[in-house]
């Protein structure tokens, strides 16, 4: 498969990986990649780089990660464990063979995801066409979520790319029926689902339809689904490896009591009418912006409306599909609806059901329209049409990280403008000094080990995994509201670092503040023994 993957290289697989590449330069990566990581969600991508520097520093033991924060096992360590941690293992490895360079987890998740596309690209252009797989798959390097989180710390966008590979072998394996392809397919939906548990939609999809047609209320005549009952128990198994995984993982985070992440639903039902329209109001000032530009959201839209109208001339698998895929989407957004206001990469989930709707759209026209499915003028419109949505996430990306630039923002909405601009001041204002700090707190005698209390600092680990120091945040701590700070000198607290002066006047952090042994830029420094 892999020889014969490989070696059938053609023009429009260079092209598309021409493309790729250019597009990254057009992103602007080459500026991005010496990056720290910033901008939004800067809480969550460095939970993610401190589990890599932690197994780089202690021990690399695959199954005690930790982070900087101690807020395990009464506040000595910071064991945790959540979504399976092969890709942070793997980047630790990386580290210690070329150094530590937060470059390299940049790079590794660029290069799965573009592996994820170039599978894509591969089925697409054998049940399509080789013109449009290209325009579809550059169309899915514009979603500014995707882009900014492919090429950023986070497992979600590696997660949805090594399912797009899964989908590859899936219809290989629907189409001719050979086991290696299931086999392919089952190894890549495991690691992909234990990466982000919410790629499972597929999975769960191809699952449903493997049942539908043992009690025959659905009929395939692929090879691939000869033995549908066979196959469930292969896919049960799947599914009971994943639950045991995250059965050891809350079992961990419960015996050393620290939590980086809540494995839970936030439903809609836990809202009154005001706090849903309060998240709607929010979600559709920001976050529907960053899915794609809104116009070929509409378009998607627009599209499934055709195929459910059309269904009867449409693909049947990819129609079931496509309405699986909508239908998981649905139940996934009412499920996690209170957090649509502030987790734009939650948003990366529906471009599945938006992949087979184009899919099923364009296999209709293909069999039924075959002058517009093959129409040149239609294909350069689509082609400019993928443009204007590269250079929508281009302005996006560069409002993101704050690159300064005389471009005029492009099709940005006014509270796009400020969230961004804000977070880009902010940062720059407050947390930036503790990205080079640390040779200066080695200079003062702190070692990486000695507890710090950092504050202001309401995420895990923000500010200790920026200048590599053990230690507490704000997070599950109440240093101004009363006196914590006594509480943790007691199990073993030696300096406390603030990086807002205007909270030494805080009358529970005031009486900690009277030795000053350092100050780095905006940054003060006290001993606590």
């Amino acid at each position: 498969m892999k020889q014969r993957f490989f070696k059938n290289i053609s023009k429009y697989d260079i092209i598309f990986i021409v493309l790729f590449i250019l597009i990254c330069f057009f992103y602007q990566f080459h500026n991005i990649i010496g990056l720290r990581p910033e901008s939004i969600h800067q809480w969550r991508q460095t939970i993610c780089t401190s589990i890599e520097l932690n197994y780089y520093l202690h021990g690399m033991n695959f199954f005690r990660p930790e982070v900087h924060h101690l807020f395990s096992d009464g506040g000595t360590s910071g064991q945790s464990l959540a979504e399976f941690p092969i890709l942070y293992y793997i980047n630790a490895v990386l580290w210690k063979i070329f150094g530590v360079s937060e470059a390299i987890p940049r790079i590794v998740n660029i290069i799965i995801y573009f592996f994820g596309l170039f599978f894509l690209f591969r089925f697409l252009s054998r049940v399509l066409s080789p013109v449009w797989s290209l325009l579809i798959c550059i169309l899915c390097f514009t979603s500014p979520v995707f882009v900014f989180y492919g090429f950023g710390y986070l497992v979600d966008i590696p997660a949805f790319s090594i399912c797009l590979i899964s989908i590859y072998f899936f219809f290989n394996y629907y189409e001719l029926g050979k086991r290696k392809d299931l086999y392919l397919f089952l190894f890549f939906s495991l690691l992909a689902i234990l990466l982000k548990i919410t790629v499972s939609i597929f999975f769960l999809s191809i699952l449903g339809i493997f049942i539908f047609q043992k009690f025959k209320i659905i009929e395939l005549r692929e090879k691939g689904l000869k033995n549908p009952l066979r196959d469930i128990f292969l896919f049960l198994s799947v599914l009971l490896i994943v639950a045991g995984w995250y059965a050891y993982a809350r079992y961990f985070d419960t015996i050393h009591g620290g939590w980086y992440t809540i494995n839970d639903i936030f439903p809609i039902w836990d809202l009154d009418r005001a706090g849903i329209r309060e998240v709607l109001k929010k979600f559709f000032e920001i976050q529907f912006y960053q899915f794609f530009i809104p116009l070929t959201t509409f378009l998607l839209i627009f599209l499934f409306i055709g195929i459910i109208l059309l269904y009867k001339k449409t693909d049947k698998i990819y129609f079931i599909f496509s309405m699986m895929l909508a239908f998981g989407s649905l139940v996934y957004a009412v499920m996690w609806f209170k957090v649509w206001n502030v987790h734009d990469y939650y948003l990366f989930l529906f471009l599945l059901p938006a992949l087979f709707v184009i899919i099923t759209f364009l296999d209709y026209l293909k069999k039924h329209q075959s002058e517009i499915f093959y129409s040149k003028k239609i294909q350069i419109i689509a082609a400019l049409f993928v443009l204007l949505n590269v250079w929508y996430c281009r302005n996006n990306i560069r409002m993101r990280y704050g690159i300064k630039t005389t471009e005029i923002p492009f099709m940005a909405t006014k509270a796009e403008i400020e969230l961004w601009s804000w977070f880009s001041w902010d940062y720059s204002n407050t947390l930036k000094p503790l990205e080079t700090i640390e040779t200066y707190n080695r200079s003062l005698g702190i070692s990486p080990d000695d507890p710090v209390i950092s504050i202001p600092d309401k995420s895990i680990c923000i500010t200790l995994y920026l200048m590599n120091q053990k230690g507490w945040t704000e997070f599950g701590n109440h240093f101004y509201e009363k006196d914590d700070i006594s509480e943790k000198i007691k199990i073993g607290a030696k300096y406390l670092i603030l990086n807002d002066s205007t909270h030494v006047h805080n009358p529970f952090i005031n009486p900690y503040t009277k030795h000053k042994i350092g100050q780095y830029k905006n940054i003060f420094i006290y001993s606590l023994r």
